[in-house]
């Protein structure tokens, strides 16, 4: 019997996908947005609703068995509800004026590990790494340093978030979540996303430029050119620094032959950046793959994929550019009610258990 605790078992195993076709299942996500005791009680007064039950917890049980009762009605309630908080959320943020603080920033250095995680970064890098505390004095700017970039970077991704969210939660077809709840951030047309907005990955470049026999990664490569070419640089910087030197040897050098790597260079990232737009499914299942522990998640998601293809590494400023992301993000909502949900359902590995999702994929290139 599907009922309160079915739903409830099925979202702790992260077993999702018929939130997305079940009524029933959808009633409890969307009520599990408003099971807290300020959302509860703020819903309750709008839907002119009295519950006996006492503790939260009893009280979010209650309310879904009674809403159970008519499940279209009660969706339509607490949509209606919905709407109304996020007008008042979007009514109340300055797009403006945060998109004038986001364009501050110069530079994204992301302070942690591939995992988000600057703790483990920092215990890997200093606590066990360096033995003389001497020696750890010396590095105090340099942690320094990584933290703050880490700070500026978790600071920008998170308003820029907010502002593309703002595009998404703002159209007719989605209805946002009234409080948060892991997994997801809003309802395009019933069905429940989570947003995820990112370049495209290196770690999925380095696989495809590996596939294709060219080099282990991007810096393999470029290392590789460097050689032939009599280029040298400081092998004992950081990756993205000796990548930045090549590039600007080769191009400051002038030659047939640095202009050829060049030109290679550019191709191949062409190469990649079309076979992800042709085979979108291929990308979100390894995003979903190859995502860090901390912050695992088999939710459906939407990725928002942002190239500059003038030059890749400055993609992340692309992220506060919402005149141009607004019209392909409307378009992809306008037009979802004719999607085949079908066709979105994705399945993929992780840490060896199998899972099942609806994902899309959306890009957004500045060429």
């Amino acid at each position: 019997m599907k009922d309160f605790d079915y739903w409830k078992k099925k979202f702790d195993k992260q077993e999702l996908l018929e939130f997305s076709t079940d009524k029933e299942g959808l009633l409890w996500l969307k009520l599990k947005s408003i099971s807290k005791k300020e959302p509860m009680e703020k819903f309750l007064q709008f839907a002119d609703i009295e519950l006996s039950s006492q503790k939260v917890s009893q009280r979010w049980r209650e309310l879904y068995d009674r809403m159970s009762d008519d499940i279209d009605s009660s969706i339509s309630v607490l949509d209606s509800y919905a709407r109304e908080e996020t007008s008042a959320f979007l009514s109340g943020l300055n797009i403006e004026a945060l998109s004038d603080e986001l364009y501050k920033v110069r530079t994204f250095k992301w302070g942690g590990d591939q995992s988000n995680s600057l703790d483990r970064y920092l215990v890997t890098h200093y606590v066990k790494k360096v033995d003389s505390y001497s020696r750890l004095q010396s590095k105090a700017q340099e942690i320094g340093d990584v933290s703050y970039g880490y700070v500026v970077s978790s600071w920008y991704n998170h308003w820029t978030s907010i502002l593309i969210e703002s595009v998404f939660k703002g159209h007719p077809n989605v209805v946002s979540t009234v409080a948060q709840v892991k997994g997801v951030d809003f309802y395009v047309n019933d069905v429940p996303f989570d947003l995820k907005v990112t370049s495209l990955p290196k770690g999925f470049v380095n696989e495809q430029m590996e596939r294709r026999g060219i080099c282990k990664n991007e810096l393999c490569f470029l290392k590789s050119k460097a050689k032939k070419l009599g280029i040298t640089f400081d092998k004992k910087s950081p990756d993205d620094e000796i990548k930045y030197a090549i590039l600007c040897k080769l191009k400051d050098l002038k030659t047939s032959e640095s202009i050829d790597a060049l030109n290679e260079y550019s191709r191949i990232r062409s190469e990649i950046l079309d076979h992800a737009t042709e085979h979108p499914a291929e990308l979100a299942k390894w995003l979903y793959e190859n995502q860090g522990e901390m912050r695992f998640g088999a939710e459906n998601r939407i990725f928002l994929i942002l190239v500059n293809n003038e030059k890749w590494e400055d993609s992340w400023k692309l992220k506060r550019n919402v005149s141009m992301l607004k019209p392909t993000i409307t378009n992809y909502l306008d037009e979802f009610v004719k999607k085949d949900l079908s066709a979105m359902r994705l399945d993929f590995v992780y840490k060896s258990r199998d899972y099942t999702t609806y994902a899309d994929v959306l890009f957004v290139i500045k060429d």
